[in-house]
């Protein structure tokens, strides 16, 4: 499935970029859904399992089998594994490059104790045996070295395929929310970008938001989805904050907000390597990130190029906005940092390391 989030946007990324090498590219998904079906490059050819990675085990060997690919790139956990049993079934020599986008040890607290115990066992007798593993940032590689015991040597970290030429372009494109809501965006407004669920924390930045925002100069725009609207829209209507607060849900071009906002504030638990956070320097706009498990202290290089707050720290996060706005950072210095995340960098580190196979 293509959700909205990172991964499924980094992964087409990644995609145009291979086709753009001259490249073949297959891109293999459990069930074919999500908000980025629409966004698939052309070239791409598409093929569809069962439904779920457990249940596509089989025929994603046959596929392995039949089109004998120079690589398969998998990501998320439980997608690397089911993928090393399908090379392993396919019997071939396909060399697979497994993806770990997120604090393992984190992520897994956060799922049901049964899973948590039988991903770990799978994770640290799989994974040394995968043929190259790579962390999108360097704490995400040394989160599950040490949370499975595994050789820091075993794990390549190559950054995400954020920043893009279609990226840049799309800032410049239509806002239709200003139209829809043009006394909303008559003040200057803070942006988050994310699905609507726990590792986010929207509570925490709704808390920070209002305690800075007691004159109403600013509003706070939310774009996204998730299980957690309707405990958000609660906390919205009960502390009267509807008219300084719009989640109009997930949209498919954010860029044009985010290159308009006064700065992006996200207030995440725990990361992988954040790709809005990425997107805000390449389009000059300034961050004020939780210091979670994950890349946004790496991003942000400590505080250098953003401000970085503790997690779940309302009274931290509502400090630092303020510091942000008594002396926001230069413009230029944040984009000439994106240049270290553009897809070009993140394809051929890729490349090179399928042509060591």
């Amino acid at each position: 499935m293509l959700k909205a989030g990172g991964v499924g946007k980094n992964t087409l990324n990644l995609a145009r970029k291979f086709i753009e090498a001259g490249h073949e590219v297959d891109l293999y998904l459990t069930k074919k859904e999500g908000d980025y079906l629409p966004q698939i490059p052309p070239k791409v050819n598409i093929y569809e399992g069962n439904g779920s990675a457990l249940k596509s085990i089989f025929s994603f060997a046959c596929f392995l089998r039949k089109t004998k690919p120079d690589a398969v790139i998998s990501a998320r956990d439980y997608l690397n594994i089911t993928s090393f049993f399908s090379i392993l079934l396919a019997r071939t020599k396909t060399p697979q490059i497994a993806t770990i986008r997120t604090s393992t040890k984190t992520d897994s607290n956060n799922r049901k104790q049964l899973f948590k115990l039988i991903l770990k066992w799978l994770t640290t007798i799989i994974y040394p045996h995968i043929d190259q593993i790579v962390a999108v940032s360097t704490p995400v590689a040394d989160d599950l070295a040490q949370y499975i015991g595994l050789s820091r040597e075993k794990i390549k970290v190559i950054y995400n395929p954020v920043v893009t030429d279609t990226m840049i372009e799309k800032s410049r494109g239509a806002s239709a929310l200003t139209q829809e809501h043009p006394t909303f965006f008559s003040k200057p407004y803070f942006i988050s970008i994310g699905r609507l669920s726990e590792e986010k924390d929207y509570i925490t930045l709704l808390t920070a938001f209002k305690k800075i925002n007691h004159n109403e100069r600013y509003n706070l725009l939310i774009l996204g989805d998730g299980e957690d609207r309707d405990k958000l829209t609660k906390y919205i209507e009960t502390n009267d904050m509807n008219t300084s607060v719009l989640m109009p849900g997930f949209v498919s071009n954010p860029y044009p907000y985010l290159l308009k906002a006064a700065a992006l504030i996200s207030s995440s638990k725990w990361e992988g390597l954040p790709t809005v956070i990425i997107e805000a320097l390449a389009l000059g706009v300034n961050v004020i990130a939780t210091d979670c498990p994950g890349g946004s202290s790496e991003i942000l290089n400590n505080g250098e190029y953003g401000w970085l707050t503790p997690p779940g720290d309302a009274t931290a996060m509502s400090q630092s906005i303020i510091k942000y706005i008594a002396s926001p950072k230069e413009k230029s210095i944040l984009i000439n940092r994106s240049h270290d995340f553009t897809d070009t960098l993140s394809a051929n580190k890729y490349i090179e390391l399928i042509a060591k196979r």
